[in-house]
């Protein structure tokens, strides 16, 4: 999950810097390390909610980014 982030805030700081080739790489590297929903397999826990929506979000941004 860090190593997802981290992919996804240096490519969204790059895209703003306007240095796009820069930016898809490191969104593609976040791709690569998106899995899936995180603990999917925890449907009856609370506490995964909100971590699962924001990597699914964030996973959706760099898809169209």
């Amino acid at each position: 999950m860090d190593e997802f982030d981290r992919h996804v805030q240096t490519g969204r700081r790059l895209e703003a810097k306007e240095q796009l080739v820069r930016g898809v790489t490191e969104y593609e590297a976040a791709m690569e390390l998106y899995q899936g929903d995180f603990l999917s397999g925890d449907l009856y826990e609370d506490w995964p909610v909100l971590p699962r929506e924001r990597l699914r979000v964030a996973y959706l941004d760099t898809l169209i980014a």
